[in-house]
């Protein structure tokens, strides 16, 4: 790579359809962070390019 060569976030590669098992302990960080009580409605609000996989973690830990 030299000094011209740019990228961004979105080359990096996708979480496999299987790592929902490892994204569950942050998601739950997350909801314990924003202070999510039970019986709350949450919404998830992200960019066309997050991966599915992490916006369904997210959606798990939520419910």
């Amino acid at each position: 790579m030299n000094g011209t060569t740019c990228f961004s976030y979105l080359d990096t590669p996708m979480a496999a359809p299987l790592s929902i098992t490892e994204l569950m302990p942050g998601a739950y960080n997350v909801m314990e962070y924003t202070a999510v009580a039970a019986g709350e409605q949450v919404l998830i609000l992200t960019e066309n390019s997050v991966d599915p996989v992490v916006v369904q973690a997210l959606a798990a830990a939520a419910a």
